[in-house]
């Protein structure tokens, strides 16, 4: 099983390689940055994501769907720049993960949340 690790981001140089970091054990990890003004494409770069540079002229949420949409794996784990995954968070229940009503965009989805 493969999973990909999608993140929108706009001027996230602060919180984008925690995050990164975070989701290392990823098979890929997509970047769809919303042209800011800092360097978070150029950070996730030399991480090693792929990093999409897309305008959204303020719909971010379509972001999203495109670096959903770009990622390659089974699996796709949906983040925003200041999520965080810790260990506990990946303690996701195995019939979850193989429940197939969580497809969206032809691909499996885990989606991140605040605590």
């Amino acid at each position: 099983m493969k999973l990909s690790v999608t993140i929108a981001t706009k001027n996230e140089a602060v919180n984008i390689e925690k995050c990164l970091q975070a989701v290392a054990f990823a098979h890929e990890i997509v970047v769809d940055d919303d042209l800011g003004t800092d360097d978070t494409a150029e950070r996730a770069r030399a991480f090693g994501a792929r990093v999409i540079p897309r305008d959204s002229r303020g719909s971010f949420h379509e972001n999203k769907n495109l670096a959903i949409k770009e990622a390659t794996g089974e699996w796709v784990l949906s983040l925003d720049a200041d999520e965080i995954i810790t260990q506990s968070g990946l303690q996701i229940p195995l019939n979850l993960l193989l429940r197939p009503s969580h497809k969206f965009l032809k691909k499996y989805m885990l989606q991140g949340g605040y605590r």
